[in-house]
């Protein structure tokens, strides 16, 4: 399995970096989990993400922050529902984030709908398309996999003293 995103970005709200987003700084952490398709497991598994974020001091804060916590609760959600299990990536380079679904599912390629007011499901992939830096989806010998990079705010500089 590779955590490298397509370099195509072809959907998603924006194109890719400038840059390749994964040399950005001398930094790469990885991780990565199985969990079983409990839809109660979502929450945990969100938290769970989260704090592997905070612990390698990639985790955002503020407005990020939620959109982080809507990114991975979409994905993780839309696995578990399609499949028996997944398999989640993490990975954290400079000030990107990506993050990966990798389902057994045979689901086709996710498309963005807008889905009548009235609908109960349906507006995951829109979320993600408006709140992702980009995103994609990939075939995988075994299934299916979704994923997104966020790129985190620049730190603000310190505060000078007059």
């Amino acid at each position: 399995m590779s955590p490298e995103p397509d370099p195509e970005c072809s959907s998603g709200a924006g194109s890719p970096p400038e840059e390749n987003a994964m040399t950005d700084q001398p930094t790469y952490r990885m991780d990565s989990w199985m969990i079983a398709a409990e839809p109660d497991l979502v929450a945990k598994t969100r938290r769970q993400v989260l704090d592997t974020a905070r612990q390698w001091g990639s985790c955002p804060t503020g407005e990020s922050a939620d959109d982080l916590r809507l990114l991975i609760s979409e994905l993780v959600t839309n696995g578990v529902r399609h499949t028996r299990a997944c398999v989640l990536t993490l990975v954290a380079h400079g000030r990107h984030l990506y993050f990966e679904v990798m389902d057994g599912g045979t689901g086709g390629v996710p498309v963005v709908e807008r889905p009548d007011a009235d609908q109960e499901h349906g507006r995951g992939t829109l979320l993600v398309d408006a709140l992702a830096t980009c995103w994609g989806h990939r075939q995988t010998p075994s299934g299916n996999a979704v994923w997104f990079i966020l790129t985190l705010p620049a730190p603000e500089p310190p505060a000078t003293s007059p």
